[in-house]
């Protein structure tokens, strides 16, 4: 079943007083409140999902009103545990994915898409950013669930890329879902790496018969 209690769970390292699990909330507000057919949902990667999140001992605890608060509730949710709702045009639902290094339930997550193009030295293009671009420090604010009145702050330094920069350039970031610093540490793998290193961008184009098996988080091959 999709719908799961977590109250007083503890895992991972964790002792707070646990919420609704992040991937039953998504689908509720799908079904409930946005009134996507439950048959166009894949609810096998929806449960994989659940799982997950669960061992990684990641909750939240909320209150949506309306269609708007419903939309930026998606977004805010996705952002907090690294996730992406796609569709699936091969299989004609939507899924939800969770951008983690090694696979989880019966998601495969680190499967290469193959994109073949007739001309890639023109349809492939390479942006390298500059140091000016990058911060040597991201600190995460929240404030704790047993007190949101309260602010805390979770930080790292990139020591090499502040000595390059010679100066301390802070990015401040945050959730509304992260109460914890365990939470701060799980949101910080994913923004101190964005933020504090070089990430080339690259663009190219793909064939229409290759876009429907492409969503946020994919590994791609080009060739």
């Amino acid at each position: 079943p999709i719908v799961q209690s977590e109250t007083n769970i503890t895992g991972v390292g964790l002792s707070k007083v646990r919420g609704a699990n992040p991937a039953n909330i998504l689908y509720y507000i799908m079904t409930d409140m946005l009134s996507v057919d439950t048959g166009e949902i894949d609810t096998t990667s929806f449960t994989d999902a659940r799982d997950q999140l669960h061992t990684e001992g990641l909750s939240v605890n909320l209150l949506v009103n309306n269609y708007e608060e419903a939309k930026t509730t998606i977004k805010d949710i996705l952002d907090y545990i690294d996730g992406v709702i796609y569709f699936d045009t091969s299989a004609g639902k939507f899924k939800l994915g969770l951008t983690r290094t090694a696979d989880y339930g019966s998601q495969t997550n680190n499967t290469v898409k193959k994109i073949y193009s007739t001309d890639n030295s023109k349809n492939f293009n390479l942006e390298a950013p500059a140091y000016n671009d990058v911060y040597s420090t991201v600190r995460v604010n929240y404030s704790p669930y047993a007190d949101s009145s309260k602010k805390r702050t979770y930080e790292l330094c990139n020591e090499p890329t502040r000595e390059i920069l010679s100066m301390e350039k802070i990015k401040e970031v945050s959730n509304r879902f992260i109460t914890s610093e365990e939470d701060a540490q799980f949101y910080m793998e994913k923004m101190f790496a964005f933020y504090t290193e070089l990430n080339p961008k690259f663009t190219l184009k793909v064939p229409a018969t290759d876009i429907s098996t492409l969503h946020e988080g994919c590994l791609i091959s080009y060739a």
